[in-house]
């Protein structure tokens, strides 16, 4: 647990070692390879994500959230189709998980899926209504879609979650440049 709120904390170098910790005193922890994953894959290390993914699933086959991290791992490297077969798996096995939708978001989103990618990172925000990138996603999505004024609004969400991140203000201010709003 405290390696996935690293990761979502932009630490996913502090939640790899403690993934490794928890994988040290566990080899057989699930969870631990899957968190391990999505440290990984957050670091840009493609190949080892996939391999810690595989070893989560490998271990349990019905952890919704190793299918998820691999779910995110394949988007990532444009292996689209299987992506969503892995989130569209991940979903039927834990529907209330805030990861797996954000997660299902993502690869929606990258299939230019916006309107659905918009509801799915609305349930995993309602879900878990703290996670600043959650609301920085639905504001790209609505962006995209040319509703400017709520993509404003969901940045000035996650910019009052984490008032020292700049991607929501750099957000904000590509929005209004877009619209003309210099």
């Amino acid at each position: 647990e405290l390696a996935r709120l690293q990761v979502y904390n932009n630490r996913p170098d502090q939640a790899l070692v403690s993934a490794d910790t928890a994988i040290a005193l566990d080899a057989e922890n699930s969870m631990a390879h899957a968190v391990r994953a999505l440290s990984l894959d957050w670091l840009g290390d493609f190949d080892d994500a996939t391999l810690a993914a595989v070893r989560a699933i490998q271990l349990d086959g019905k952890n919704g959230l190793a299918h998820a991290y691999y779910a995110e791992i394949l988007t990532d490297t444009s292996r689209f189709a299987q992506a969503g077969d892995e989130a569209r798996l991940a979903i039927s096995l834990n529907p209330n998980s805030m990861d797996v939708h954000r997660v299902y978001g993502q690869y929606l989103e990258s299939v230019a899926a916006y309107e659905d990618a918009i509801i799915e990172y609305q349930t995993a925000a309602t879900i878990n209504p703290n996670i600043a990138l959650l609301y920085i996603r639905l504001g790209l999505n609505y962006r995209v879609l040319g509703d400017s004024d709520i993509a404003i609004e969901y940045f000035q969400r996650a910019s009052a979650l984490e008032p020292d991140n700049i991607v929501p203000y750099l957000s904000i201010s590509r929005t209004y440049y877009q619209t003309g709003e210099y």
